[in-house]
């Protein structure tokens, strides 16, 4: 079936509401724990991120600092040197952020997400922005106070869809790093994603451990 986000258009297969849903990428989410975090997040509080704004950090930064921490950790999974030397538009960024921590000396084969992050780090530190970044900023002021967009698990894939995102995913799920810095999630009012996938590995760590 097709859906509709005012962020993405979709197309999401489902075999029945009590099992995995599955996008075109052949990612498959537990509908069920997903709903169940989201449904766990309070709606009536103000978003943390106030103090984001206090601090003066701009959506703008808060994506850099997530995505090129990301590019970092890419690099240092697969043992690549860094392609980027200066970022005049984020100097300050550029030089603080450093990669994630990772839980074991491991290299994985150099993927296009590597490639397709460092192109985009590339055009933010020329231009200061990229066509990826609008979509986080859309998600930003659209999307923080709709309670809808963030309860129901068809919102999963609108993120994905946002390479920010799509880069947690990766990073969590197949090497296990840890999927963002808060500020990023804080300022979207995403943190259900974040926690859905510290829930996910660890349940599928169990289950392989059973196995």
């Amino acid at each position: 079936m097709k859906i509709f986000s005012s962020l993405f258009l979709l197309v999401i297969t489902a075999c029945s509401s009590t099992k995995p849903l599955e996008h075109q990428a052949q990612i498959n989410i537990d509908e069920n724990l997903l709903l169940q975090i989201q449904k766990e997040r309070s709606w009536g509080r103000a978003p943390a991120s106030v103090n984001l704004v206090e601090e003066k950090i701009s959506p703008k930064r808060v994506y850099f600092r997530a995505l090129y921490g990301q590019y970092l950790t890419f690099l240092k999974l697969t043992g690549t040197d860094s392609a980027a030397q200066s970022c005049p538009a984020f100097h300050q960024d550029f030089i603080a952020v450093r990669p994630m921590e990772l839980e074991v000396a491991s290299h994985i084969s150099a993927s296009g997400r590597l490639h397709e992050t460092e192109q985009e780090i590339r055009e933010l530190c020329e231009k200061g922005a990229s066509s990826n970044y609008y979509k986080f900023e859309n998600l930003v002021t659209y999307h923080t106070s709709n309670e809808k967009f963030h309860l129901t698990p068809k919102s999963f894939f609108a993120l994905i869809k946002i390479p920010v995102f799509g880069n947690m995913y990766e990073l969590k799920m197949k090497n296990n790093v840890q999927p963002a810095p808060s500020e990023l999630t804080t300022l979207s009012r995403t943190q259900w994603f974040s926690t859905y996938l510290e829930k996910q590995k660890r349940d599928d760590k169990m289950i392989s451990l059973r196995n």
